[in-house]
């Protein structure tokens, strides 16, 4: 039932959920104004920085549950949801290497986070070739999504992303 929820806590449970983008829209809508979901993402690097992909499986070094992309260029997670903040949502990632999103709904609304699901690109976490011992995935997938065009520009004319950190990358 819509906004029906004051707290939403989820452990493990996220990292095994494929379209994990749905799941956060979901969640979004169940939370009554005010509410606070807390989501354990299991071991994630939400930090990697904005930038090319290393290559076409592997897409970052870094373990990340979700990834993002637009083209050839990585969108970070943080920056992605900042966009969808505005007075409805704020979106907080706590603790490393063990991911927790903290959702809290400031206002009714809907989340439409706008992205396009990759299944040939979204696998099993332990199916991917983690290089320089920047991987240690345990179980889950990491779920692969495109980036709209548009909010890809958004992102830039926001100042949430900027062209000097992707020639520093």
């Amino acid at each position: 039932e819509d906004e029906s929820m004051d707290l939403i806590y989820a452990v493990i449970v996220v990292r095994f959920i494929e379209r994990k983008a749905e799941f956060l829209e979901e969640i979004a809508r169940v939370l009554r104004p005010g509410g606070i979901a807390l989501l354990h993402l299991g071991e994630s690097n939400w930090e990697y920085p904005y930038g090319r992909i290393c290559d076409d499986k592997l897409l970052t070094p870094h373990t990340s549950r979700i990834v993002l992309r637009y083209e050839n260029e990585l969108i970070p997670l943080p920056a992605y949801l900042k966009f969808f903040e505005q007075d409805a949502f704020r979106f907080r990632f706590i603790g490393k290497p063990r991911c927790v999103l903290r959702v809290k709904k400031m206002r009714s609304a809907r989340l439409h986070l706008q992205l396009a699901f990759d299944p040939q690109l979204t696998v099993e976490m332990h199916a991917l070739p983690f290089r320089h011992g920047l991987g240690n995935a345990r179980g889950g997938s990491r779920s692969v999504y495109h980036v709209a065009p548009e909010i890809y520009h958004a992102l830039f004319e926001k100042g949430i992303l900027s062209q000097e950190n992707l020639e520093a990358s």
